[in-house]
């Protein structure tokens, strides 16, 4: 007698003949009551035959039989944002598509997301204030939910949430308007950010980080660096 086995793909299997036979022989050439396949990679069945100790016979048949595991197809994890921007919804593809649970974890919390979740999308969120290049690799496990087989997918993808560029203006003008003239300067200094770095004064009236010809009145400054 042959007790079959299930298991999942890629897993050990071992089958063993019982009875009271003294030797046995597997169709595999194996000489022992145990037959183990390992990694198991189909459902087969296999052969074994039993001898006494009076030279008699008996053939039994037991079967390994394989559930695959499901897999990750595809995922939109990848993205990189700037500090308060929207980080777009992530969603994740499975094979087989129903009856499999998946659970995903992001190695670092700092990028906004919480450290672990469920389900086959994360809703879209701001992403926080950074002051260096932030980025959380996300693994995800896909479980069917049937047979209890998983697989884990350690690179479905990562969130880099970069740091804006910090700029500073003087608080009062390089060279002052003299009284109604157009004759004033400002000069912005961007003390962090990632090259190459585009200057905008108000809403791009003017560029560059330095700018002359300017009538008395306020000035507001937007760097955007390479990021």
């Amino acid at each position: 007698l042959v007790n079959p086995v299930t298991v999942c793909e890629g897993s050990s299997a071992t089958l063993t003949a019982t009875g009271t036979s003294t030797s046995y022989s597997w169709n595999t050439g194996a000489t022992t009551a145990g037959l183990t396949i390992n990694p198991v990679s189909a459902t087969a069945t296999y052969t074994v035959t039993g001898t006494s100790a009076a030279s008699c016979t008996n053939t039994a048949t037991g079967t390994i039989t394989m559930n695959p595991r499901p897999v990750l197809t595809s995922a939109t994890a990848t993205q990189s944002v700037c500090s308060g921007a929207t980080v777009n919804s992530i969603s994740f593809n499975t094979n087989p598509a129903a009856g499999v649970n998946v659970n995903w974890t992001n190695s670092n919390a700092a990028i906004g997301l919480p450290v672990s979740g469920t389900g086959t999308t994360i809703n879209g969120y701001t992403a926080p204030n950074v002051i260096s290049q932030t980025q959380g690799p996300i693994s995800v496990i896909v479980t069917n939910s049937g047979t209890g087989c998983s697989s884990l997918s350690t690179a479905a993808g990562t969130v880099t949430i970069n740091p804006n560029p910090t700029i500073t203006t003087p608080s009062t003008p390089t060279n002052p308007v003299t009284c109604g003239g157009s004759n004033g300067s400002l000069n912005g200094l961007v003390v962090s950010g990632t090259p190459t770095i585009t200057y905008s004064w108000n809403g791009g009236a003017f560029s560059g980080a330095n700018i002359s010809g300017l009538a008395a009145g306020g000035y507001n400054l937007t760097a955007t660096d390479g990021n």
